[in-house]
């Protein structure tokens, strides 16, 4: 009950939307704050079970929709679905009169009355969109343009092919429409342009190409409006294996992998300087900070760092609430929305070190029930089990471990290694079992 509690609420992704305060979790579910009852309120209907990856929310601001996906993980990394239509949220009224337009205009007037229904009542309906291609390996927007990242190419969303989408679904005058007429994706990668089975893709940081990993491979592809072109490319050392994260600016290229250095190249993809972080510490999320060159760089022990590419030095972003982040949104250089364990968001000031809005969700029955009574007797209790994951970190340094058997996302969250508490706590009950039985045996007449 642990992991679901603690970790499976952790928040991943924090978005602001026309006054809409967004949150993935690492459940992949898609929650809007709700400030009357202080909880994350579902912003869809929801048929996916287990842990998800969730692509998105992107937000179009010309049309006023919102996109996302869904899809089911397994331990192995793998994403599954029902389906691979696109979620589009409406958020105002378009061209074409759609029906959940009016639906969802008239919804956002409405509130729930009681804390069970609005646990329970999704904020907006959404409406089928466009099949994404198969294997997909992640959705990047770039502005107004949405790419989808897959291993047969990188294909856009054509917005004025959503109307014919909707009648294709719908049918035309009784009769269903070929399913080749769903897509709305078109591929606009080079030519012969295939990825490998471990790829990672990032929007560069003025939104005009991509940055893409691919089983070894580094690749900067420019994008003119209406394709892609590969600029420069690079090969990495290591066996292309690694879970990777990206961030490219006008300036410097940085590449976070599982196990190995922080890498900081250049515009042209050359090698400038590695770094580790202290103690080791694993990369959980890279976002640069707006008006600099810095980038703010997240781990999965929840602190922060700042990373001076130009001098290749980090130096902690002093915050009293380091320790507990999962995730962050820049709004300023100075201003950011922090996501902290289990599951709150703050809006943080660093000029002056103090949080200024605090949602703070209320706590389900069965969390209340995890945090007042089964975490305080687990945590006197000894823990056998437990020597393993504290030997595992004394072996290697590592101080999270992955939920999945295969790491193959760095932003998926991970369990933080106690090391002294289970060897304190099953010292103690060793000691007081060894005193017991030599008590009970001095006393005994054999």
């Amino acid at each position: 009950i642990g992991p679901q509690v603690e970790v499976l609420t952790q928040l991943s992704r924090i978005r602001t939307t026309e006054g809409h305060l967004l949150a993935v979790d690492q459940r992949g579910k898609l929650g809007v704050w709700n400030g009357q009852f202080s909880i994350w309120q579902p912003a869809i209907e929801n048929d996916q079970r287990g842990q998800a990856r969730t692509f998105g929310p992107i937000y179009n601001s010309e049309r006023r929709l919102i996109l996302t996906k869904s899809f089911h993980r397994d331990p192995f990394g793998g994403l599954h679905a029902k389906n691979r239509r696109l979620a589009i949220i409406h958020l105002g009224e378009v061209e074409n009169g759609d029906e959940s337009s009016d639906i969802n205009a008239a919804r956002a007037s409405e509130t729930p009355t009681s804390l069970e229904q609005a646990r329970e009542m999704p904020v907006w309906l959404a409406d089928a969109g466009p099949d994404l291609p198969p294997e997909l390996f992640d959705v990047v927007s770039l502005g107004e343009t949405v790419i989808a990242v897959c291993r047969s190419g990188l294909f856009r969303l054509d917005y004025n092919k959503l109307d014919l989408v909707a009648v294709s679904q719908k049918g035309l005058f009784g009769f269903q429409l070929p399913s080749a007429m769903l897509s709305a994706f078109d591929n606009i990668a080079p030519a012969d342009y295939f990825l490998g089975s471990n790829t990672r893709a990032a929007a560069t940081r003025a939104g005009d190409g991509l940055i893409v990993f691919s089983s070894g491979s580094l690749d900067h592809l420019a994008f003119d409006g209406s394709r892609l072109s590969v600029t420069n490319s690079a090969k990495l050392d290591g066996d292309g294996t690694e879970a990777t994260l990206l961030a490219m600016n006008e300036q410097f290229c940085v590449v976070a992998r599982d196990g190995k250095p922080l890498q900081i190249l250049d515009a042209q993809l050359q090698p400038l300087s590695e770094l580790t972080l202290p103690r080791k510490q694993q990369v959980r999320n890279l976002s640069w900070i707006p008006d600099s060159s810095d980038l703010s760089i997240l781990t999965h022990t929840g602190h922060l760092w700042r990373l001076d590419c130009r001098q290749a030095t980090v130096s902690p972003l002093a915050t009293p609430l380091s320790g507990r982040i999962t995730s962050l949104l820049w709004m300023s250089d100075h201003e950011l929305w922090l996501g902290l364990k289990p599951d709150r968001v703050v809006q943080f000031d660093l000029a002056s070190s103090r949080v200024v809005v605090d949602h703070t969700p209320r706590p389900t029955m069965l969390e209340s029930i995890y945090r007042w009574l089964i975490k305080p007797i687990y945590v006197v209790n000894p823990k056998p089990a437990a020597l393993d994951t504290a030997m595992s970190y004394a072996l290697t340094g590592n101080k999270t471990q992955s939920l999945s058997l295969v790491t193959v996302d760095l932003e998926a969250a991970q369990m933080q290694v106690d090391l002294w508490t289970p060897i304190l706590t099953n010292s103690i009950f060793v000691i007081v079992v060894l005193g017991l039985s030599c008590w009970y045996v001095a006393r005994k007449e054999f």
